[in-house]
């Protein structure tokens, strides 16, 4: 019977004998991460290795589920530093104050368990810097969107982020998804949709301007983006040699916060110094939003890690969900019957998803 310790303990990627998918870059190691370890070759120790295996494959659901209720917690957060802050600086703040609790996340976690740090594949470096580049551009754009005229065909490009992140883990990492899946998956986006801009993002000639008008390619921009990210983070994580996917998930996030940090540390000293000295007046607040958002980062990049990326953002959309729990509960807010139906929908789409 495996221990309490092994059952999700992993045996290190190697370089011989991995499995990589029809059409990945060369480099990609996915075995290692799923495999449990096997103590003996008995029948039992067998089942046990199967049971085990079905758990993790499993596995992303909860962590999916967990970082999309830190993630709205976070956000609720950083909206309270905005008033100080401003948009550049609360977004600042997340990464500023993220990076150090990945970092000393990653130092406890190889202490605890005695593990050394995951050696970096040829790939990944470029994959995770990628990530870190295309989220701050997929924010940058999503946040110039919401000062175009066209508010609505913003944000209805960028809720596009699964469909687009399914298109970039085709062509990136060779994933392909099911029929069934890419089905759910479309219907989530439509009912996040009416949740967030109610059927004026399901009209046609919205959708007609794709070329035309600036709100709309800065939402498809932002949702690329964040569809890029999410892909290549994978990516990244699944090429280290060493580790299972909560050691490499950990060594992942660290390296991109610390990647993002010295990005936007760089331009805000370069355009906004003020906003920069700023900061550090609200280090209280802003560690408690590094720890919120390093966690639930870190519950993207481990679930990630064991699912197809779109898989994950469209399962993550439940978010959604979570916000307007919090309106109603603590706000006393009145759901309209747009926002009921998009709620059904999204349920629905979360469940077909899981059942694909």
């Amino acid at each position: 019977m495996s221990s309490a310790s092994d059952l999700f303990a992993f045996p290190p990627a190697v370089n011989q004998g991995a499995s990589i998918p029809s059409g990945a870059p060369v480099g990609l190691r996915h075995e290692g991460i799923f495999e449990p370890r096997q103590t003996a070759k008995t029948g039992g120790a067998r089942e046990a290795g199967r049971m085990d295996h079905e758990l993790v494959d499993n596995f992303w659901i909860p962590l999916t589920l967990l970082a999309a209720f830190l993630q709205n917690l976070r956000s609720s957060l950083q909206k309270s530093l905005q008033p100080e802050l401003g948009t550049r600086g609360a977004t600042y703040v997340r990464f500023l104050f993220g990076a150090p609790v990945a970092i000393l996340g990653l130092l406890a976690l190889t202490q605890i368990r005695g593990e050394a740090i995951p050696r970096p594949g040829p790939l990944f470096a470029g994959l995770a810097m990628t990530g870190g580049l295309a989220q701050i551009l997929g924010t940058a754009a999503l946040l110039s969107s919401f000062e175009s005229r066209n508010y609505a065909a913003g944000v209805a490009y960028s809720k596009t982020e699964p469909l687009l992140a399914a298109l970039l883990g085709l062509v990136i990492l060779g994933e392909r998804v099911s029929a069934e899946a890419l089905g759910a998956i479309g219907l989530g986006v439509v009912a996040v949709l009416i949740l967030t801009v109610g059927t004026e993002a399901l009209r046609p000639r919205l959708w007609a301007r794709l070329f035309t008008d600036r709100g709309a390619v800065l939402g498809m921009l932002a949702g690329a983006g964040f569809g890029l990210a999410a892909v290549c983070y994978r990516g990244a994580g699944l090429d280290l040699t060493d580790g299972d996917f909560v050691l490499r998930s950990v060594f992942t996030l660290s390296f991109v916060l610390t990647f993002q940090v010295i990005l936007m540390t760089l331009e805000m000293y370069w355009r906004d110094r003020a906003t920069l000295r700023k900061v550090a007046a609200f280090w209280r607040r802003g560690s408690l939003v590094g720890l919120v958002g390093a966690t639930a980062s870190a519950g993207w990049f481990s679930a990630s890690l064991l699912q197809n990326a779109a898989y994950v953002r469209a399962f993550g959309q439940v978010e959604l969900l979570f916000a307007i729990g919090s309106s109603v509960l603590f706000f006393r807010e009145r759901l309209k019957g747009r926002e009921l139906a998009g709620i059904i929908l999204l349920i629905l789409a979360l469940v077909l998803l899981l059942l694909s």
